[in-house]
């Protein structure tokens, strides 16, 4: 008597195969197995715990352009053109806190500027 052979259906062949790459797939992507007490190990990115500022020189208020002090957070062209109609009319800035003098700029304006300015004294 001949044995007939049976052939798997090939849609059936083509989704256990699909499930055998994406199991391999999400297995490579999410973790890696440790043979040695069947944990998984999943990698992750670290946030660094301080961030990185880069060093710049302070921007010196009696010789700023608009756009320059424009860099400054909370300083927009507004302020910048405030910044710099106060110098024309007073003079030079004697100190970081004669800014407090501009219109528009406070306590909290300036304590979140001041290490990144300066009033150089002019000759």
């Amino acid at each position: 008597m001949e044995e007939k052979v049976k052939y798997v259906k090939p849609e059936i062949f083509l989704l256990l195969l699909t499930a055998a790459f994406l199991g391999t797939a999400l297995f490579a992507v999410y973790g890696k197995a440790n043979a040695a007490n069947g944990t998984y190990c999943v990698e992750t990115q670290r946030e660094a715990t301080e961030p990185v500022i880069p060093q710049i020189e302070p921007i010196d208020l009696n010789s700023a352009t608009k756009e320059e002090l424009m860099t400054l957070d909370g300083i927009g062209e507004v302020l910048a053109g405030r910044i710099i109609d106060w110098r024309a009319e007073n003079g030079p800035f004697q100190s970081v806190n004669d800014l407090l003098e501009v219109k528009g700029i406070g306590e909290k304006t300036l304590v979140n500027i001041q290490d990144f300015i300066q009033a150089e004294e002019t000759e």
